[in-house]
């Protein structure tokens, strides 16, 4: 039996004292999904990844516009995800009906507000002053007050932090179909009282990233595609497990059961 759909502007609950191990069962419960299908779950990621990078290569824009409808790929890969959790098996043709559930309303103004404060932030980094990484000093010929090195030091901090508090939006609008103005600073709070478990997570898939950059860096200084390509491969199986894992995570910090 299906459990029932939450109701519209559900307010979930964050929960707290999770234990830090619970970040590696994230990545294991990811992993074990994935191993279940791999080909399955290759050719439906690849099915929503594909436009997103067809419309990344579109001059001056391309990047923005990728990066506002990536929601709404991430959101059909959470249902598709979710739905694999209850027991059905995972299908290509089940993205089409996943699309056609999306809450665009929620999710196109979670992306909008992604895509503003990313390029805020990045402007930021610009600014003139002394460098927030190295500390040098600002640049010749500034008067005091226009020196922003503070601000630039905020805004690379925002670059950093930015995406990790935003990591749960989706699957809380989409699946918990809470109000986007409400998602937000839910998945910000969610950090707060669980960060050991959100830092193994986060540590261990770097960890598990790393090597598998290796045969990526091999093949271009070896000048073989091949090689290059068996990394990308590897790598595009590492997301996958981990937007698989970030199902678990948002199940386990906010008290989810799979939705109906």
């Amino acid at each position: 039996m299906s459990n029932p759909v939450p109701p519209l502007d559900n307010v979930p609950i964050v929960q707290r004292g999770i234990r830090a191990a619970a970040g590696s069962d994230w990545i294991e419960s990811g992993w074990q999904l994935f191993r279940a299908a791999p080909l399955r779950w290759s050719l439906i990621f690849a099915v929503v990844m594909l436009p997103l990078l067809a419309l990344s290569r579109i001059p001056m824009v391309g990047m923005h516009l990728a990066a506002l409808l990536g929601v709404l790929g991430s959101a059909v890969s959470m249902q598709l995800v979710d739905a694999a959790v209850k027991g059905e098996p995972p299908r290509a043709s089940g993205v089409v009906a996943a699309f056609k559930r999306l809450r665009f309303d929620h999710l196109l103004a979670l992306g909008i507000v992604n895509a503003l404060v990313t390029e805020a932030l990045g402007v930021a980094t610009s600014l003139p002053g002394p460098s927030p990484v190295t500390g040098e000093a600002a640049e010749a010929g500034l008067a005091p007050g226009e020196s922003f090195g503070v601000l630039r030091g905020l805004a690379v901090a925002g670059l950093v932090s930015f995406p990790v508090a935003m990591a749960f939006c989706v699957q809380l609008i989409q699946l918990d179909r809470c109000n986007v103005l409400r998602a937000i600073p839910l998945s910000a709070m969610a950090f707060l009282p669980n960060w050991a478990p959100l830092l193994v997570w986060l540590l261990q898939s770097l960890l598990i990233l790393l090597p598998l950059l290796i045969p990526i860096a091999a093949g271009f200084f070896v000048n073989s595609p091949a090689i290059m390509m068996l990394g990308f491969a590897l790598v595009f199986c590492w997301a996958m497990v981990m937007a698989m894992s970030s199902y678990f995570a948002w199940r386990d910090l906010f008290g989810a059961a799979p939705t109906g």
